[in-house]
């Protein structure tokens, strides 16, 4: 009760004499828009939310890999991995707005929120390929946590414990060499050779404003299972971030600040994403606001 009374008026003295939100965001002080959005009701987070996407302009683009694309990789093979599944890349990005980070994350979903896609893993490839693969072994490590806790009161003690001290060693859990993934599954080798280079970082692109910022640039893979018949979206989340200035009483998760946004772009069945994909979005990216429904 206390902690929460302590918070209740730290954030009240931080508020109490600032501007408004609608003066803090067409400023474009987006830190103290979105921690005074976090603290304030769903009008506040939508209002703020709606500036914060029009000037993040995020942008996405679908691609659907085509029978084309896939035969010089799988071979004979494509026709069947196509029967099962298709691999669909997922690209987004932001511009650099003056916030403490941006998170953009990617799914496919059914209308009722059911998954129906999932990021293409070594085991998802595997599935689609219909290949085994090479089990986890185990290996011998000093790298286990009682040496790293027996090393660290040595640093303690000035190294006197050392003399005391018996290293053991353990095992643990790796996977197979990439040699060994290659030998049992070689096509979901050759797909995750393109996949594995997915992954988000930050965008050399013209910032908001001069002031520190963070975007997005993202790549994802997804494997949609071709079977089903339900109508899919592409979920895109943003979620743009700040940290609380002048409260360094209250502790690190009190002071982070958050507004999530989620856009939801419609592209039918799996077995025919590929034609849809093509006509929505074609060879460049779309702004989310075009191609999301409302």
């Amino acid at each position: 009760m206390k902690r929460g009374a302590a918070l209740a008026g730290v954030l009240f003295g931080l508020a109490g004499c600032g501007p408004s939100l609608g003066g803090l965001v067409e400023a474009k002080h987006y830190r103290e828009a979105i921690c005074a959005a976090h603290d304030g009701g769903e009008d506040a987070r939508t209002e703020v939310g709606r500036a914060l996407d029009k000037d993040a302009d995020l942008q996405v683009h679908v691609h659907v890999v085509s029978e084309e694309e896939l035969r010089p990789v799988l071979g004979e093979a494509t026709s069947g991995v196509l029967a099962r599944g298709r691999l669909v890349r997922v690209l987004a990005e932001s511009n650099v707005l003056p916030v403490d980070a941006l998170g953009i994350e990617a799914s496919f979903v059914t209308e009722g929120g059911l998954v129906a896609g999932l990021s293409a893993s070594w085991e998802t490839l595997a599935w689609v390929t219909q290949e085994k693969l090479p089990p986890r072994r185990r290996e011998e490590t000093y790298a286990t946590p009682g040496n790293v806790l027996r090393g660290g009161a040595a640093v303690l003690t000035l190294g006197l414990s050392l003399l005391f001290t018996e290293f053991e060693p353990g095992s643990v859990e790796v996977d197979a060499s990439p040699s060994e993934f290659a030998r049992m599954a070689p096509l979901a080798t050759r797909l995750r050779i393109t996949t594995e280079r997915g992954g988000c970082h930050s965008p050399t692109l013209p910032a908001l404003s001069s002031a520190t910022g963070a975007g997005q640039r993202c790549t994802f893979y997804f494997v949609l299972d071709d079977v089903s018949r339900a109508p899919v979206f592409l979920d895109i989340k943003a979620r743009y971030r700040a940290m609380r200035h002048n409260a360094e009483s209250l502790s690190e998760p009190d002071r982070q600040c958050a507004v999530e946004r989620t856009f939801q772009v419609p592209l039918g069945p799996p077995a025919g994403i590929e034609e849809v994909a093509r006509k929505k979005f074609g060879p460049r990216m779309r702004g989310l606001g075009e191609v999301a429904r409302r």
